[in-house]
């Protein structure tokens, strides 16, 4: 005599019960179809797609905990940005503060910049 399952039979049983019937170890005694071992096989299939569907429980809170760390080291940022000069000028206080020479102010040079190709300026004595 055939095994026959329903449907509404196997979303009762639990996986292990279920693995127990298609491997012939518990359940109703009997010859089983291939529709049936087939029907067993395709819920435990779905069961486990439902399973893998579900995010693991940590996905949230870290998702929070990296939200809330980008958040916090940019106004850090900020806050550090805003506050460099107070700084300087409490560490160091005797020094001028450093200020980019004016663009049209041209640093005069003894000599011009000597090219690639010419000799070094170098006194050589003249033997006699």
């Amino acid at each position: 005599m055939p095994v026959r399952l329903r449907i509404e039979d196997m979303k009762g049983m639990s996986d292990a019960e279920l693995l127990a019937v298609l491997n012939g170890e518990g359940g109703p005694r009997g010859m089983m179809t291939g529709q049936t071992a087939q029907l067993i096989a395709s819920e435990l299939q779905a069961r486990a797609i439902d399973r893998a569907g579900k995010p693991h429980w940590s996905t949230v809170p870290s998702f929070w905990l990296l939200v809330t760390s980008v958040v916090l080291s940019l106004v850090a940022i900020v806050v550090a940005v805003f506050g460099l000069p107070q700084v300087q000028q409490r560490v160091f206080p005797n020094q001028p503060q450093l200020q980019a020479p004016a663009p049209d102010q041209s640093t005069t040079a003894s000599s011009p910049p000597a090219s690639k190709h010419s000799a070094p300026s170098q006194s050589v004595p003249q033997r006699k």
